[in-house]
């Protein structure tokens, strides 16, 4: 059954999502500030976190920020009551899955939640594997041959963003940004190039290719 974590500091919203969502088949824990959040996180897996943007303790971007950095395949909805442009743009740039206003339709939330919930174990199941290539997203692990290839942090997370983007045209701006966002480290365009140079020269051999340059564009990970 699938976890959901609910960040939320109004007790009776947080009791009634709860409600609603058991109903539905998931397994719910409901939880009230920044710090409850930040200590369970820690302790035990959840498959999607349901957060407010205002707790009493702290907001839910920073928390956002500090989550995805951690454990960037849990996908988060932003719960406000602020119906701001800027809000929505910062939550989606921190990384957030969507954005929903209160008050709301508690249908249409069940309904992101679905969406959301495919996307992701679609995307980040247990593992990803294709021909002799193999991904264990919960170990990040990358495996060849069965034997395990030995990348650098900055490389398995280009591997993940291609794996993410697959079979879609990614710029190097994209991936440069990718990068910022997760490690908030820059990383220049030239460096890029050697970066993904170093991860073809691991994962790949002449039966085996999967990035494909685009040129005057961008690459693209090639999954048939």
């Amino acid at each position: 059954m699938l976890k959901i974590l609910i960040v939320e500091d109004d007790e009776v919203l947080n009791k009634g999502l709860q409600y609603c969502l058991n109903d539905d088949g998931y397994i719910t824990t409901g939880i009230y500030s920044v710090s409850e959040a930040r200590d369970i996180v820690e302790k035990e897996e959840f498959d999607l976190i349901i957060l407010d943007v205002n707790l009493p303790d702290g907001d839910g971007f920073s928390l956002c920020s500090s989550i995805k950095k951690e454990k960037k395949e849990i996908p988060i909805i932003f719960l406000t009551a602020k119906d701001l442009e800027k809000d929505a743009i910062r939550g989606f740039d921190l990384g957030a899955d969507d954005y929903v206003t209160k008050p709301f339709n508690i249908n249409i939330l069940k309904k992101k939640i679905v969406a959301i919930l495919k996307r992701y174990q679609k995307i980040w199941g247990r593992y990803y594997e294709i021909k002799s290539l193999k991904v264990d997203f919960e170990k990040r692990v990358v495996y060849k041959d069965g034997n395990i290839v030995n990348v650098t942090p900055t490389e398995y997370r280009i591997l993940e963003a291609f794996i993410e983007k697959k079979n879609k045209v990614i710029t190097k701006d994209y991936l440069i940004e990718y990068l910022y966002n997760q490690d908030s480290a820059y990383i220049e365009e030239h460096a890029l190039s050697v970066y993904i140079s170093r991860l073809r020269g691991k994962i790949e051999d002449e039966a085996n290719q999967f990035i494909k340059t685009i040129y005057g564009m961008g690459y693209m990970w090639i999954d048939e």
